[in-house]
């Protein structure tokens, strides 16, 4: 404790002392807005990052590498991106944004998808077709028609401007959900714009569906 006026302080440290004393609450006040301030700011940081982005990039990578064979990647795309469902549902709506996404190609992207526990119909993707199943993995059973736009997106669920802004339209998807506690967290989806790459048979989309499960459990492994 020091006294008012600092008398048993040095006579440079008295009159800051003194001002301290004299504004202590204040102080506190400014002391305690700052860890506030510190405990958010880490906080956020983990909601914006909330996996091991590293890892889990590994991990994608791997399941590209294991899903898509015979790759000619001169002319066509392959990929595995991470989807986290952001928002309130109750409060704003939610909607599921990219967390990462495997190799170089395309790494950041605004891409997002609307979900709603209330309207199935403003689920849109095949991360809406996932959510709207509990999670269910889903592999599409044919040739997506990209040369069809109105079939396309019947086909993707997507609203007209989730289709404008598609960087790569596939051909072939893949999805399935990443849950932690048992509820959904967010989604895996694996794409690409080879026609080769559809399963050829249902045993194929049987073993596909498994590996998806094991990518998915994999990822959940990392959450923070």
């Amino acid at each position: 404790m020091c006294e008012p006026g600092g008398q048993w302080l040095p006579g440079w440290m008295a009159e800051p002392a003194g001002y301290a004393h004299k504004h202590r609450l204040l102080i506190y006040l400014f002391l305690t807005g700052v860890e506030l301030i510190c405990a958010a700011a880490i906080w956020f940081m983990k909601w914006r990052s909330p996996i091991d982005v590293n890892k889990a990039t590994s991990i994608l990578n791997r399941a590209v590498s294991h899903h898509f064979k015979e790759k000619d990647q001169i002319n066509h795309q392959y990929r595995a991106t991470l989807f986290k469902i952001r928002g309130c549902w109750w409060l704003f709506g939610q909607w599921v944004g990219i967390i990462c996404r495997s190799g170089e190609t395309f790494g950041r992207s605004g891409t997002i998808f609307s979900i709603d526990h209330m309207d199935p119909e403003r689920c849109t993707g095949y991360v809406g077709s996932c959510f709207l199943g509990e999670g269910t993995t889903i592999i599409s059973p044919s040739l997506l028609p990209v040369a069809d736009k109105i079939r396309y997106t019947e086909m993707c669920g997507l609203a007209e401007i989730e289709y404008s802004r598609m960087n790569v339209k596939s051909v072939v998807l893949f999805a399935t959900a990443i849950k932690r506690n048992g509820k959904m967290w967010g989604f895996l989806i694996l794409d690409t714009t080879d026609p080769r790459q559809l399963p050829p048979s249902n045993r194929k989309i049987t073993d596909h569906e498994d590996s998806m499960d094991n990518w998915a459990l994999s990822l959940g492994l990392l959450l923070r």
